[in-house]
Protein backbone atom coordinates (compact mmCIF):
# COMPACT_ATOMS: atom_id res chain seq x y z
CA UNK A 1 0.00 0.00 0.00
CA UNK A 2 1.39 3.57 -1.24
CA UNK A 3 1.75 6.23 1.92
CA UNK A 4 -0.20 9.82 1.24
CA UNK A 5 3.09 11.18 0.66
CA UNK A 6 3.71 8.50 -2.48
CA UNK A 7 0.25 8.98 -3.95
CA UNK A 8 0.99 13.01 -3.77
CA UNK A 9 4.43 12.29 -5.37
CA UNK A 10 4.94 9.85 -7.75
CA UNK A 11 5.49 10.37 -10.84
CA UNK A 12 3.35 8.56 -14.28
CA UNK A 13 4.69 7.01 -16.75
CA UNK A 14 4.27 7.61 -20.77
CA UNK A 15 1.19 5.60 -21.06
CA UNK A 16 -0.16 6.94 -18.01
CA UNK A 17 0.24 10.94 -18.99
CA UNK A 18 -1.12 9.97 -22.28
CA UNK A 19 -4.13 8.81 -20.79
CA UNK A 20 -4.49 11.21 -18.27
CA UNK A 21 -4.60 14.10 -21.10
CA UNK A 22 -7.02 12.17 -22.74
CA UNK A 23 -9.19 11.68 -19.80
CA UNK A 24 -9.31 15.79 -19.98
CA UNK A 25 -11.58 15.69 -22.55
CA UNK A 26 -14.24 13.32 -20.94
CA UNK A 27 -16.41 15.30 -18.61
CA UNK A 28 -17.93 11.67 -17.07
CA UNK A 29 -17.88 11.30 -13.51
CA UNK A 30 -16.13 7.97 -12.68
CA UNK A 31 -17.60 4.84 -11.67
CA UNK A 32 -18.88 4.30 -8.13
CA UNK A 33 -16.48 1.15 -7.71
CA UNK A 34 -13.65 3.37 -8.03
CA UNK A 35 -14.58 6.05 -5.60
CA UNK A 36 -14.98 3.19 -3.35
CA UNK A 37 -11.94 1.74 -3.86
CA UNK A 38 -10.02 5.07 -3.57
CA UNK A 39 -12.19 5.86 0.03
CA UNK A 40 -10.72 2.62 1.13
CA UNK A 41 -6.78 3.45 0.44
CA UNK A 42 -7.10 6.87 2.43
CA UNK A 43 -6.06 6.80 5.58
CA UNK A 44 -8.70 7.20 8.66
CA UNK A 45 -6.98 9.44 11.41
CA UNK A 46 -8.15 12.27 12.85
CA UNK A 47 -7.48 15.70 10.72
CA UNK A 48 -8.22 19.31 11.32
CA UNK A 49 -11.69 19.96 9.85
CA UNK A 50 -11.14 22.27 7.28
CA UNK A 51 -7.59 22.15 5.63
CA UNK A 52 -6.83 18.33 6.34
CA UNK A 53 -10.14 17.96 4.69
CA UNK A 54 -9.56 19.89 1.64
CA UNK A 55 -6.43 17.78 1.20
CA UNK A 56 -8.20 14.42 1.72
CA UNK A 57 -10.24 15.23 -1.10
CA UNK A 58 -7.44 16.44 -3.74
CA UNK A 59 -5.64 13.66 -2.82
CA UNK A 60 -8.45 11.07 -3.49
CA UNK A 61 -9.13 12.86 -6.62
CA UNK A 62 -5.25 12.49 -7.79
CA UNK A 63 -6.13 8.54 -6.84
CA UNK A 64 -9.24 8.07 -8.68
CA UNK A 65 -7.22 9.73 -11.72
CA UNK A 66 -4.37 7.23 -11.54
CA UNK A 67 -6.69 4.11 -11.13
CA UNK A 68 -8.25 4.95 -14.44
CA UNK A 69 -4.67 5.55 -16.07
CA UNK A 70 -3.83 1.96 -14.83
CA UNK A 71 -6.97 0.80 -15.58
CA UNK A 72 -6.74 2.35 -19.47
CA UNK A 73 -3.51 1.51 -20.07
CA UNK A 74 -3.07 -2.24 -18.69
CA UNK A 75 -5.34 -3.53 -21.30
CA UNK A 76 -8.35 -4.62 -19.07
CA UNK A 77 -12.07 -4.02 -19.68
CA UNK A 78 -13.93 -4.69 -22.24
CA UNK A 79 -13.30 -2.67 -25.59
CA UNK A 80 -15.32 0.12 -26.16
CA UNK A 81 -16.14 3.10 -28.67
CA UNK A 82 -15.43 5.57 -25.98
CA UNK A 83 -12.42 4.18 -25.27
CA UNK A 84 -11.41 4.24 -28.26
CA UNK A 85 -12.00 8.12 -29.04
CA UNK A 86 -9.94 8.91 -25.57
CA UNK A 87 -7.08 6.89 -27.84
CA UNK A 88 -7.06 9.14 -30.49
CA UNK A 89 -7.11 12.28 -28.07
CA UNK A 90 -3.45 11.14 -26.55
CA UNK A 91 -0.47 12.70 -28.01
CA UNK A 92 1.96 11.32 -30.35
CA UNK A 93 4.51 9.22 -28.86
CA UNK A 94 6.47 8.08 -32.69
CA UNK A 95 7.60 10.66 -35.46
CA UNK A 96 5.29 11.05 -38.32
CA UNK A 97 4.70 8.31 -40.95
CA UNK A 98 6.16 8.79 -44.25
CA UNK A 99 4.10 8.54 -47.34
CA UNK A 100 3.60 5.12 -48.88
CA UNK A 101 5.86 3.89 -51.46
CA UNK A 102 2.82 2.41 -53.19
CA UNK A 103 0.39 5.24 -53.03
CA UNK A 104 -0.08 8.79 -52.87
CA UNK A 105 -3.17 8.57 -50.88
CA UNK A 106 -1.87 6.99 -48.02
CA UNK A 107 0.98 6.81 -44.98
CA UNK A 108 3.59 4.32 -44.77
CA UNK A 109 1.20 3.52 -41.24
CA UNK A 110 -1.72 0.73 -41.26
CA UNK A 111 -3.04 -1.71 -38.77
CA UNK A 112 -4.26 -5.10 -40.05
CA UNK A 113 -3.86 -4.04 -43.55
CA UNK A 114 -6.00 -0.86 -43.17
CA UNK A 115 -3.49 2.11 -44.05
CA UNK A 116 -3.87 5.73 -43.07
CA UNK A 117 -4.55 8.48 -45.11
CA UNK A 118 -2.58 11.38 -46.52
CA UNK A 119 -4.26 13.71 -46.21
CA UNK A 120 -1.27 16.85 -46.83
CA UNK A 121 -2.08 17.08 -50.98
CA UNK A 122 -5.97 16.62 -50.59
CA UNK A 123 -6.98 17.96 -47.33
CA UNK A 124 -4.26 20.43 -46.31
CA UNK A 125 -3.72 18.16 -43.03
CA UNK A 126 -0.05 16.61 -42.70
CA UNK A 127 0.61 13.66 -40.38
CA UNK A 128 2.50 14.72 -37.63
CA UNK A 129 3.69 11.59 -35.28
CA UNK A 130 2.13 8.34 -34.26
CA UNK A 131 0.92 6.79 -31.03
CA UNK A 132 0.60 2.66 -30.99
CA UNK A 133 -0.91 0.77 -27.46
CA UNK A 134 -3.48 -1.35 -26.41
CA UNK A 135 -6.69 -1.95 -25.90
CA UNK A 136 -8.34 -4.71 -23.95
CA UNK A 137 -5.92 -6.55 -25.84
CA UNK A 138 -6.64 -5.25 -29.18
CA UNK A 139 -3.81 -3.54 -31.03
CA UNK A 140 -4.66 0.76 -31.70
CA UNK A 141 -3.05 2.66 -33.45
CA UNK A 142 -3.33 6.34 -33.63
CA UNK A 143 -2.11 9.16 -36.55
CA UNK A 144 -1.96 12.70 -34.99
CA UNK A 145 -2.35 15.32 -37.93
CA UNK A 146 -2.51 19.23 -37.85
CA UNK A 147 -3.19 21.78 -40.57
CA UNK A 148 -1.36 25.03 -41.06
CA UNK A 149 -3.57 27.02 -38.93
CA UNK A 150 -2.70 24.65 -35.66
CA UNK A 151 -5.77 22.48 -35.83
CA UNK A 152 -5.48 19.11 -34.47
CA UNK A 153 -7.03 15.43 -35.38
CA UNK A 154 -6.46 11.92 -34.17
CA UNK A 155 -7.23 9.49 -35.78
CA UNK A 156 -7.47 6.09 -34.42
CA UNK A 157 -8.17 2.39 -35.97
CA UNK A 158 -8.66 -0.27 -33.55
CA UNK A 159 -7.51 -3.34 -34.40
CA UNK A 160 -10.11 -6.81 -34.63
CA UNK A 161 -13.87 -6.47 -35.42
CA UNK A 162 -15.71 -3.59 -35.54
CA UNK A 163 -16.82 -2.40 -32.14
CA UNK A 164 -20.56 -1.53 -30.49
CA UNK A 165 -21.33 2.17 -31.16
CA UNK A 166 -22.76 4.48 -28.39
CA UNK A 167 -25.55 6.59 -28.49
CA UNK A 168 -24.91 9.58 -31.11
CA UNK A 169 -26.16 12.00 -34.00
CA UNK A 170 -25.98 9.75 -37.45
CA UNK A 171 -25.43 10.89 -40.68
CA UNK A 172 -25.16 9.12 -44.22
CA UNK A 173 -22.60 9.61 -46.27
CA UNK A 174 -22.21 8.22 -49.61
CA UNK A 175 -24.21 5.04 -48.14
CA UNK A 176 -21.78 4.32 -44.90
CA UNK A 177 -22.82 5.51 -41.73
CA UNK A 178 -20.84 8.07 -39.22
CA UNK A 179 -21.92 8.95 -35.59
CA UNK A 180 -21.11 12.22 -34.20
CA UNK A 181 -20.25 12.18 -30.35
CA UNK A 182 -19.47 15.26 -27.93
CA UNK A 183 -17.30 14.19 -24.95
CA UNK A 184 -16.41 16.85 -23.24
CA UNK A 185 -14.48 19.77 -25.08
CA UNK A 186 -14.07 16.66 -27.66
CA UNK A 187 -15.65 16.03 -30.53
CA UNK A 188 -15.56 12.56 -32.46
CA UNK A 189 -16.90 10.84 -35.54
CA UNK A 190 -16.85 7.11 -35.13
CA UNK A 191 -17.56 4.42 -38.18
CA UNK A 192 -16.55 1.66 -39.35
CA UNK A 193 -14.02 0.74 -42.28
CA UNK A 194 -12.81 -2.70 -43.54
CA UNK A 195 -14.62 -4.09 -40.63
CA UNK A 196 -12.57 -2.45 -38.18
CA UNK A 197 -13.69 0.79 -35.94
CA UNK A 198 -12.26 4.11 -36.74
CA UNK A 199 -12.19 7.16 -34.90
CA UNK A 200 -11.21 11.04 -35.44
CA UNK A 201 -11.18 13.20 -33.19
CA UNK A 202 -10.48 17.05 -32.27
CA UNK A 203 -10.81 19.79 -29.37
CA UNK A 204 -10.60 22.38 -32.45
CA UNK A 205 -11.90 20.74 -35.17
CA UNK A 206 -15.79 21.26 -35.87
CA UNK A 207 -18.00 17.94 -36.93
CA UNK A 208 -18.68 19.15 -40.35
CA UNK A 209 -14.58 18.89 -40.78
CA UNK A 210 -14.76 15.65 -39.23
CA UNK A 211 -17.07 14.10 -41.15
CA UNK A 212 -15.63 15.03 -44.33
CA UNK A 213 -12.16 14.13 -43.53
CA UNK A 214 -13.76 10.39 -42.59
CA UNK A 215 -15.93 10.46 -45.73
CA UNK A 216 -12.91 11.17 -47.83
CA UNK A 217 -12.07 7.43 -46.62
CA UNK A 218 -14.49 6.02 -48.72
Amino acid sequence: MKSDREIQTEPLNDGERAVMEALRMDDTRAPDALHSAVARMMPRRPRPQRRMLALGGGLAVTACFVLLAIVLTSGGGAPSADRAVAMAMAPASEPAPKQSASSRDELNASIQGVAFPDWEYDQGWSATGVRTTSLAGRDVKTVVYRDSSGGRVGYAIVGGSALPVPAGRTVTIGGADYTVLRRGGATAVVWERSGHTCVVASRTVPAASLLRLASSEA
